[in-house]
């Protein structure tokens, strides 16, 4: 049967206990069963979802010009779907964590229950989110936005300072903070947006220094482990390797004959702290040795843009998302047409963000479906171990706090919030 609810009812229909439905077996189903179809239809088209105040413009612009835009419908359309025999080992059951108004989490049924994950505080912010970053104890997030880049207390969920870009006119359009990155061992943060690179003292609320060289926006910025270098990707098609102290431009990265032969949208450097990947509008991703600027090899794969890449912290994998729904996983210790060791389906939009866990257990995907999807990367074949729902619009940001002992982490999305988790 079809039925036709608004988004409070559905809620109360998803949390009541008392539903059922007969099978094409004749056999009797209960609402566990049917919950995760109401969720899943509600986190898509529910009406009710907070909406930004109407005079901020509601779209995500991407590197790619590609725009985002918040989805509602006037009522929530569901088909309740009929179950067969009862197996559903090869699917994802919902399980909901707390409210059903808040966040659901699926469990892969055929995996353990883990890891187990809570919800910490939820920022409202004046603008899309588009960069975040934990510090390395997890008692720090910054998060990046129109204007702004804020850091939070992630225990007490308090702003501790927002750092305003001024050198922009107030009403002269968008400046996005659209890369945000705690120096490891210090009070300093850095920020990435349209053609300006700058570095911020937290502790004195200051304005530290700029760096110059980049001719067209910055979409992705990555510190070294000793926070000593800065890396930077930009729409100009080249990666910049500074020094964070003297603000020197080390190495320009890219050109007509290795590519990349579009804009650069992500950015990564190893835990080691010797090699750079990026990934291009181009589908490609490159690596680079850090201390010399030499091209070592490009994974070739994915059918449209790369919005996304990531080392493990075991140094043999990368990881790479795109705009054609999937993650790959790379094998960064040959060369060759045949390094990609697995690729990772399930988002069923754009995949826009990722981020590894400090144990490299577990690699976290953020999409434009509105999900976190949790894949269990220490066994032989990647899989998909959860799924996470709880933002209302794109997840473009993911950041894992990367300190020993430390299991918290941020997601930024297009719903004008972030989370702590």
């Amino acid at each position: 049967s079809v039925l036709e609810l608004g988004g409070n009812e559905l809620i109360g229909l998803a949390n009541s206990m008392l539903i059922s439905v007969t099978d094409g077996q004749g056999a009797t189903r209960s609402i566990p069963h049917i919950q995760a179809e109401i969720i899943d239809a509600l986190y898509k088209n529910n009406n009710d979802a907070p909406q930004p105040e109407r005079n901020v413009r509601n779209t995500i612009t991407t590197p790619s010009n590609h725009v985002m835009q918040r989805t509602t419908t006037p009522t929530a359309m569901l088909s309740m779907r009929r179950f067969g025999n009862g197996n559903h080992s090869k699917q994802l059951v919902e399980r909901s964590q707390t409210n059903a108004k808040e966040w659901v989490v699926s469990y892969n049924p055929s995996m353990t229950k883990e890891p187990i994950i809570n919800l910490m505080h939820t920022q409202e912010h004046a603008s899309v989110v588009c960069a975040v970053d934990i510090s390395n104890d997890g008692k720090m997030v910054v998060t990046g936005g129109n204007r702004v880049a804020n850091v939070i207390d992630a225990d007490t969920g308090k702003y501790i300072h927002s750092f305003r870009d001024k050198s922009v006119v107030s009403g002269e359009g968008d400046a996005y903070f659209r890369g945000v990155k705690f120096v490891p061992n210090s009070n300093l943060l850095a920020s990435g947006g349209e053609e300006k690179l700058k570095l911020w003292n937290i502790t004195t609320k200051s304005f530290c220094r700029g760096y110059l060289g980049h001719t067209k926006p910055i979409y992705s910025i990555d510190i070294s482990p000793d926070g000593q270098t800065l890396v930077s990707g930009s729409g100009d098609k080249t990666v910049r390797v500074w020094d964070i102290e003297t603000g020197k431009c080390l190495h320009t990265l890219g050109d007509e004959q290795i590519g990349p032969l579009e804009g650069v949208t992500s950015v990564s450097i190893n835990h080691a702290g010797d090699l750079i990947a990026a990934g291009s509008l181009d589908k490609m991703v490159r690596l680079w040795d850090l201390r010399n600027g030499f091209f070592l090899d490009r994974y070739a794969g994915h059918s449209d843009s790369v919005y996304s890449v990531a080392f493990s912290p075991d140094k043999k994998s990368l990881a790479s998302s795109s705009l054609d729904k999937t993650v790959r996983i790379w094998d960064i210790r040959g060369s060759g047409t045949d390094n990609c060791k697995a690729t990772l389906q399930g988002h069923q939009d754009f995949v826009l963000t990722l981020s590894y866990s400090p144990c490299g257990s577990w690699l976290m995907s953020g999409s434009k479906d509105q999900s976190i999807r949790v894949w269990n990367t220490h066994i032989d074949r990647a899989t998909g171990q959860l799924v996470l729902r709880g933002h209302r619009n794109s997840v473009i940001s993911i950041a894992c706090s990367q300190g020993h002992g430390t299991n918290r982490f941020v997601s930024g999305a297009g719903d004008f919030s972030s989370r702590v988790w």
